[in-house]
């Protein structure tokens, strides 16, 4: 069995094709992500558009300090910790 150039060409032609589709659709959604944080509306018709605002506080090193300490001085820490907020784009 051999691997023919023609695949190996037709394999790069498609990547090359996905990559700049991801990075054109990376600019569209950042773009669109923009626009509605500004305020922009969404015209009416079939498909909806909005962001989704996530929060969230970043409890990564909870289960080592668990481990140092104690539960109750992760809550204390947890408490005093504000969210990070995040947002989503969400079209459908």
């Amino acid at each position: 069995m051999r691997v023919t150039q023609r695949r190996l060409v037709k394999y790069m032609r498609l990547h090359n094709e996905v990559k700049r589709l991801q990075e054109e659709l990376d600019r569209r959604k950042e773009d669109l992500s923009h626009d509605l944080s500004m305020g922009a509306t969404v015209e009416m018709g079939s498909r909806t558009a909005k962001l989704n605002k996530l929060l969230r506080k970043n409890v990564s090193w909870k289960s080592v300090v668990v481990r140092l300490k104690s539960l109750g001085y992760v809550n204390k820490v947890l408490a005093a910790t504000k969210p990070t907020p995040t947002y989503r784009l969400v079209v459908r």
